[in-house]
């Protein structure tokens, strides 16, 4: 019954790399200070700071306030905050105040975004120089409108 081999099941990021079970922050928790994971972190409750993992799960009602660095992102939450991901899909409860750099990107009705979005080769490296431009751009007189999908 016990006996034999377990199956070994384990996920792949948008790079191809296996990751393992997810760290959890669950909710009615906060942790102040960075987390940086080469796996999973799913979040559901609220981050206060930086997020660089390989895949992020951000959680209905869960808050992250700081940049967001990762291979993968399921956003269902709020950032305040940059996210530089590759492979990124917002959900209609998501708010994001920040922009978006990644390279690809799926919206669903409903969503906030108010930010500048943009498609790169490799967003986990070259957003800096956008938001560089971004600022730039801001301080001439750019508009800091926000997107809504509203259904």
């Amino acid at each position: 019954m016990f006996s034999g081999q377990a199956k070994k099941t384990s996920k792949k990021s948008a790079s191809g790399k296996s990751i393992g079970p997810p760290s959890l922050i669950s909710s009615g928790l906060t942790v102040t200070g960075n987390l940086d994971s080469d796996g999973e972190i799913q979040v559901d409750g609220t981050v206060i700071g930086d997020v660089k993992a390989e895949r992020l799960t951000l959680g209905e009602g869960a808050r992250i306030l700081g940049e967001v660095v990762a291979d993968d992102a399921l956003i269902r939450g709020e950032v305040t905050g940059c996210l530089r991901v590759v492979t990124v899909a917002i959900e209609r409860s998501a708010k994001i105040h920040g922009d978006v750099f990644h390279r690809t990107m799926s919206v669903e009705a409903g969503a906030f975004i108010q930010g500048l979005c943009q498609n790169t080769e490799n967003p986990r490296e070259s957003a800096g120089k956008a938001v560089e431009r971004g600022q730039a751009a801001a301080e001439d007189g750019g508009s800091g409108d926000a997107l809504s999908m509203e259904p």
